[in-house]
């Protein structure tokens, strides 16, 4: 890793050129990289200190930032990134101090126009401004790499499976530059951060937002300790007499507009249970886990569900057929 590897040991930090990230030299070269990675499971991480400050990763859905991006290279080439993949610096990738990995921005070079959507899988950069720290190949596409540095904004997307299929097996194709082309446009809407964390030393406001396409019918998610007291969990719905209907059961958990944030989500359920998409007459998209066959395992699941933020999940039955 690029930061977690150098506090562990004690080593002393040093800011590189290009990336401006906390670096070690006397760390093991992974194993090149080689066929596509995973991007399951997500980790958001808990608070961590570099350089005397303390940042708070979460799961910002509606990330939009502008700052700098700075970009590193060669001599970082085969080590271990922050969430243990090998670093590859001809994929488009990407660093950032919070978000979880691995995740997807859309990053706009505001120099140039140029766009890509890029893979986070790592942590940094932590230098004054900069926002993003970007592989060699992401830099090159932005044409960022003979400056050193660019002014960018970065937005979090949820790009289809093809997208995200190439960047986790390489990405290299120039055709990345237009990518961004089909993200979705975000709009604020709080919700609280779906991934548990780990309280900071201190207590931080966390705002998360959720994209537009996350047009949610079957699930009102809360605000934010930021925004309000939350209001308690709802309570499931009966569910012995839920069952007696005699359909299978399933948990509803939201509905939603676009298929690569439904994608996103059913592989985040996955963990609770059996994820479903079922496309709906409308254009939406029902992201359920089911089907359950006892009221204690669908009781159990939904606990679960309702820990995770979506606490107006619930528990469903299909009319059964005939």
């Amino acid at each position: 890793m690029r930061f977690h590897a150098s506090i562990a040991i004690g080593a002393s930090l040093a800011l590189a050129a290009c990336g401006g990230s906390p670096r070690i030299s006397n760390v093991p070269r992974a194993p090149s990289a080689s066929g596509p990675v995973s991007d399951w499971p997500v980790k958001v991480g808990n608070p961590y200190q570099v350089l005397g400050q303390w940042y708070y990763p979460r799961d910002d859905r509606d990330y939009d930032q502008t700052g700098i991006a700075s970009w590193y290279g060669p001599k970082f080439h085969g080590l271990s990134t922050a969430n243990g993949e090998t670093y590859d610096m001809d994929r488009v990738s990407a660093a950032h101090k919070t978000l979880p990995l691995p995740s997807y921005v859309e990053v706009t070079n505001l120099e140039n126009g140029r766009r890509i959507i890029a893979r986070v899988n790592d942590r940094g950069p932590f230098v004054g401004d900069r926002v993003i720290d970007l592989s060699r190949r992401s830099a090159e596409l932005l044409d960022v790499v003979r400056k050193g540095t660019a002014r960018v904004r970065v937005r979090r997307v949820y790009p289809p499976e093809d997208v995200r299929l190439a960047l986790r097996g390489g990405g290299k194709s120039a055709g990345a530059v237009q990518m961004a082309s089909a993200a979705p446009k975000p709009v604020r809407q709080p919700v609280p951060a779906p991934i548990s964390q780990t309280a900071a030393p201190t207590p931080v406001a966390a705002d998360v937002m959720t994209p537009a396409p996350v047009a949610i019918r079957t699930v009102s998610l809360p605000a934010s300790s930021a925004t309000g007291p939350a209001r308690p969990p709802a309570s499931p719905a009966p569910v012995a007499a839920t069952f007696a209907y005699g359909g299978p059961s399933f948990i509803q958990v939201a509905a939603v507009s676009d298929n690569g944030r439904a994608e996103w989500l059913a592989n985040y359920l996955k963990p609770f249970g059996t994820p479903v998409m079922q496309p709906m007459a409308s254009g939406m998209i029902r992201v359920r886990i089911g089907p359950f066959t006892s009221v204690e395992d669908a009781q159990a699941a939904l606990a679960k569900v309702h820990n995770a933020g979506y606490q107006e999940a619930r528990i469903v039955v299909d009319a059964p057929a005939g």
